[in-house]
């Protein structure tokens, strides 16, 4: 289902089979997090292109598509989104290859340097 506006972004994303979005870092994070295959579309909009290498660090472990937005038409996005859908294991390899990027005790690890520099 495609919607204007997720107010309930959680819920959605545990209930998606394929995440299609931009490559900013929290959303890289709550995609990998949640073990999910992606398409991304990095934003050309930002400093020093960094979402275009936040998604290629995703695609270059075969965790996620890539559709940089200068290629982006509406028949390309279908035939990626077509081949996914019909690649079962295809698409669970994405996100389980998305799953093994995660960085889930990031609080752990910034208190271990905090408290390292402390002693």
């Amino acid at each position: 289902m495609v919607r204007d506006y997720i107010d309930d972004m959680d819920r959605c994303l545990a209930a998606a089979d394929l995440v299609i979005g931009r490559a900013g870092a929290s959303s890289l994070s709550e995609i990998q997090a949640a073990g999910k295959a992606s398409i991304l579309i990095p934003s050309p909009y930002v400093a020093e292109n960094h979402q275009y290498h936040n998604a290629m660090a995703l695609v270059n472990r075969g965790a996620a598509e890539i559709i940089e937005q200068k290629d982006l038409t509406a028949e390309v996005l279908t035939e990626k989104v077509d081949a996914l859908m019909a690649d079962k294991e295809k698409l669970l390899s994405l996100g389980e290859n998305a799953k093994k990027m995660a960085i889930l005790n990031a609080n752990e690890k910034i208190a271990e340097i905090i408290l390292s520099l402390v002693d």
